[in-house]
């Protein structure tokens, strides 16, 4: 018996075989058919990623917060850090060269005064005549009374002039007490001068100029010093380090000299300070100001064997012309 063949042949003429797709030819599409399904598309992605406003407002506040805490530790580290470094810093000043002495310095506030008042007071004082009423003017030395007191000033004004006029210069802290500085300028004929007028406060609060400064005074006077008659001598001075090395003082290595002037001494004077001791170091604190020129007032000691005008600094008394209660070195 024959097989009969049971694959069917599609009738009509499309000529497509068995399994093949059809062929729908030319599909016409519908306008905006593409743009609704995109459309639709972007609708459902909005709503998707569309953010809750609370949870935008909280997560601002977290990071606002962390963000304070993280700049508070910040700043307290890196201020624990300063205060450190501060100590560190003062520690080692302090353990320089004396310079423990110093440290309550730069809590010190200066008692008030200013140009008007200062100005005021040393005119009122270089005024006066009355020598009962000098000691409401001057801070007098303990060996001198009212009346050479004024003797001294008048000689001062014979033989420098009178004076022509007052330069206020400010204040300062030095030798343990604030003071103020009030220059007067002198005349006599062509020859200028001109002095300091150092003011002090006293125990009643009054400020008063401090006449041994002013007097530059010196114990004994300068013709006895100058004639190498005295042993130990009180000078105010004006110093600066030197580098005359001679005789009994010419090892550099354990000597420091100086130059040591007056206004009132015709010569220079060398003073000698034996290295790293407290005079030396009293003095090199001294010539670290800034200052153009430094005061002190020394006690030096005449040596048999030295040059005439060579001495020992054997004591540095004040920082500058006023002196303190305590003896300057001893901090040293």
């Amino acid at each position: 018996m024959p097989q009969k063949d049971l694959s069917r042949r599609p009738t009509g003429d499309s000529g497509r075989k068995f399994g093949e797709a059809p062929i729908l030819g030319r599909v016409s599409r519908t306008p905006g058919s593409a743009m609704e399904r995109r459309g639709r598309r972007s609708k459902r992605l909005k709503q998707k990623t569309k953010i809750n406003p609370r949870v935008v407002a909280w997560t601002l506040l977290i990071s606002f917060v962390s963000l304070s805490a993280l700049v508070v530790i910040l700043v307290s580290h890196y201020r624990n850090q300063a205060e450190k470094a501060a100590e560190a810093a003062e520690f080692l000043k302090s353990a320089n060269d004396g310079d423990t002495a110093f440290s309550e310095q730069k809590t010190v506030e200066l008692p008030a005064i200013d140009e008007v008042g200062a100005l005021a007071i040393v005119r009122a004082a270089f005024a006066n005549e009355d020598p009962q009423a000098l000691p409401r003017h001057f801070v007098l030395g303990g060996d001198t009374n009212p009346e050479s007191a004024l003797a001294a000033l008048a000689g001062i004004t014979g033989n420098e002039g009178e004076i022509k006029g007052y330069r206020w210069l400010g204040q300062k802290f030095v030798n343990g007490r604030a003071i103020g500085e009030v220059a007067t300028q002198m005349g006599n004929g062509d020859k200028q001068t001109n002095r300091l007028a150092q003011l002090v406060i006293g125990a009643d609060g009054k400020w008063r100029i401090d006449l041994d400064s002013y007097l530059r005074k010196s114990v004994p006077e300068w013709p006895e010093i100058l004639s190498g008659k005295s042993q130990t001598s009180l000078i105010r001075i004006f110093i600066a380090p030197d580098t005359y090395y001679n005789g009994i003082y010419s090892d550099e290595t354990k000597w420091q000299a100086y130059a040591l002037v007056s206004p009132d001494a015709k010569d220079v004077l060398y003073g000698y300070a034996g290295r790293d001791s407290p005079q030396e170091r009293a003095l090199r604190k001294i010539l670290s100001s800034e200052d153009k020129i430094h005061r002190a007032t020394v006690e030096i000691s005449a040596h048999p064997k030295a040059g005439q005008r060579q001495f020992e600094v054997s004591a540095v008394l004040a920082e500058n012309w006023v002196i303190g209660e305590t003896r300057y070195d001893e901090s040293f």
